[in-house]
C-alpha cells in the first residue's frame, strides 16, 4: 500500500485517463552484489491545465508500476506561456494508488459518516519563472496502477468574451522512472531459505 505519510484530500473525481505510453522505455542493467537492477523509463503526452471550476477541469495520468520496482520517481515539468495574459499561479498535482485520486479543491462537504480514501499531494509554484522542474520519489512502490490528478486553481468566475483574450496555456509534462530487481527471492511457507546481506548500502530485497 501507499507510504502511512500520505495526506488525504477530498471531493470527487472521474475523468478521462491519460493513458501510459511505453514507446519511451529505456532498459538498463545494473549489477551489484549478486543483485541485477533494471531502470525503466515512462513518457506521457504534455496536458493543457485549466482553472477549476468542476471535476472535469482536472487532468488524469494514469501509470503503471511494475513488479519488483524499488524506486519509482515522477518528473514533473509545468510550465505557462510568456503572453501578459499569463499571471503568476501554481499547479496542484494528487497522487494515489489503485485509483483516481479524491480532491476537493472547492472545499465542498461530504456527509459525516463516509469514508474517505487518502491521497498525496504536491504544489508546484509558476512565480517569475515560468517553468518549475520538481521528483517525486517513492521508495519500494505497491505495483500496479498509480494515477496523478493536476489542476489550476480555482476560476475566478469572470465571463470573458471570445475572440477579445487569448487564454495563457499552461501545460504539465509527467514522466515516470523506476528502478527495479530482477529475480527476486520468493519465500515460502516452511521452506527454509537463505540470504545474505553484505551491508547496509546493498539490502535484501525477498517476497
Amino acid at each position: 500500500p501507499p507510504p502511512p505519510s500520505l495526506q488525504a484530500n477530498t471531493g470527487a473525481l472521474q475523468l478521462p485517463v491519460q493513458e501510459e505510453a511505453e514507446l519511451s522505455f529505456s532498459p538498463v542493467c545494473l549489477h551489484g552484489k549478486g543483485l541485477t537492477h533494471v531502470s525503466e523509463y515512462f513518457s506521457q503526452s504534455a496536458q493543457r491545465l485549466s482553472f477549476y471550476s468542476w471535476y472535469g477541469n482536472a487532468k488524469l495520468f494514469r501509470f503503471s508500476v511494475p513488479e519488483d520496482t524499488v524506486l519509482l520517481r515522477w518528473l514533473l515539468q509545468a510550465s505557462r506561456g510568456s503572453g501578459p495574459e499569463c499571471s503568476r499561479t501554481q499547479v496542484t498535482l494528487h497522487f494515489r494508488y489503485g485509483a483516481p485520486p479524491v480532491i476537493n479543491p472547492l472545499g465542498t462537504q461530504f456527509p459525516a459518516n463516509m469514508s474517505l480514501p487518502g491521497s498525496y499531494s504536491q504544489t508546484l509554484p509558476l512565480g517569475a519563472a515560468p517553468q518549475n522542474t520538481t521528483f517525486v520519489n517513492l521508495t519500494s512502490p505497491a505495483a500496479g496502477d498509480w494515477f496523478i490528478a493536476a489542476h489550476l486553481p480555482e476560476a475566478t468566475g469572470k465571463i470573458e468574451v471570445k475572440g477579445f483574450t487569448t487564454p495563457c496555456a499552461y501545460m504539465l509534462q509527467v514522466d515516470m522512472f523506476v528502478l527495479r530487481v530482477l529475480e527476486v527471492s520468493v519465500l515460502e511457507p516452511d521452506v527454509p531459505t537463505w540470504q545474505t546481506i553484505s551491508r547496509p548500502a546493498w539490502p535484501l530485497h525477498t517476497k
